[in-house]
């Protein structure tokens, strides 16, 4: 398997194909905005814009 192939496979199994986790596409279809830019007040963590 080359490089290229491998890692089509590894953006399909992240974005839209269920596997034992969920795909990244359903899980951001409803965030807004607002939602990906908020992180905590400590500011500790990255936000999901990051």
């Amino acid at each position: 398997m080359d490089v290229k192939t491998l890692l089509l496979q590894q953006w399909a199994s992240c974005l839209d194909e269920e596997d034992w986790f969920p795909p990244l596409e359903k899980v951001l279809e409803d965030i807004t905005f607002e939602r990906a830019i908020w992180k905590p007040a400590d500011g500790a963590m990255n936000s999901i814009w990051k």
